[in-house]
Order: C-alpha cells, then sequence, then structure tokens
C-alpha cells in the first residue's frame, strides 16, 4: 500500500498566526480609546488560537492512499474512498482558490451542508487548504490519483 501525505503551508499559517496577534495588540492598544476595539481583539485573539493549532503536528494533513483520502484540519480527520468521488476541480469561492470535488452519484445521502455548498460553489465539498500546491495543481493531482484508483478496480 503506498501512500503520500501533504501538509498545510506553514508559511501561511505563520503569517496568519503573527497577523493576528498584531490585530490583537492593536485592538487592546486602540481599545483603550474606543472600547469597541476589544471586540475585534477578541476575534483576531480566536484567529491567533486557530493558527498556532493548525501549526502543531498532525493537526493539518492531506493523505492520499491507494483506497481514499484524509484530510485533517485542527485535528478533525475526514477520509473518503476513491469510489464515492466523481471529479476533483478548481474553483474560485470570492477571493479564495479551492480544490473541490463531487461525490458519485448515490455515494451518500443528500444532506443540508451538501446543499449550501452545492448552491455556492457547484460542488459538493472542498479541501481547507490547498497544501502547499496551487488549487489547480492540486485538483489535477487528485484526478491522477482517481484515473489509477479507478484503473485499479478495473484490472481486479
Amino acid at each position: 500500500m503506498s501512500h503520500q501525505v501533504l501538509r498545510a503551508s506553514r508559511g501561511k499559517l505563520i503569517v496568519l498566526t503573527i497577523s493576528s496577534l498584531l490585530f490583537v495588540a492593536a485592538g487592546f492598544y486602540t481599545g483603550i480609546e474606543k472600547p469597541s476595539s476589544y471586540l475585534g481583539a477578541i476575534f483576531f485573539g480566536l484567529c491567533f488560537l486557530i493558527g498556532f493549532v493548525q501549526l502543531l503536528p498532525q493537526a493539518s494533513y492531506l493523505k492520499i492512499t491507494d483506497e481514499g483520502f484524509t484530510f485533517c484540519s485542527l485535528f478533525r480527520k475526514t477520509t473518503v474512498p476513491w469510489e464515492k468521488i466523481q471529479k476533483f476541480s478548481h474553483i474560485r469561492v470570492g477571493l479564495n482558490q479551492m480544490t473541490a470535488w463531487n461525490f458519485a452519484q448515490g455515494a451518500y445521502p443528500e444532506s443540508k451542508l451538501r446543499s449550501v455548498s452545492k448552491s455556492i460553489s457547484g460542488y459538493d465539498a472542498a479541501f481547507p487548504d490547498t497544501y502547499g500546491m496551487k488549487a489547480e495543481a492540486l485538483a489535477e493531482f487528485m484526478n491522477a490519483y482517481l484515473a489509477r484508483s479507478r484503473e485499479r478496480s478495473i484490472c481486479e
């Protein structure tokens, strides 16, 4: 069994974490004169915590195996077998570039979350990160694994 593990971009996470910390400091500094600034400090404090946690080992990754893939964000893992995937695509949601996919017909029952995702992006789901790649390159990479999986299942 072969597998490959891709990690979230540490550079992006470090920039997020440091930037958030700077905004926390600014919020507290300006909060003395304008108390509503404390709300900003609290928000960016949460952003700092999320960025910090994502920097911890095993908090964020994409593991690809012959059976499927597992992506993990904030230590929460989701595993999807290849036979449940229709295709991967590169999408843009607002300013964010993402790698998304549609599930194969009948792979999973419809859910409200998937309906919302599909109405926003046209896809059932998306990765929370691009794991150091451009979204388009990650979609191509995942489609290549998907094609190999289909070839293996035909040969068996």
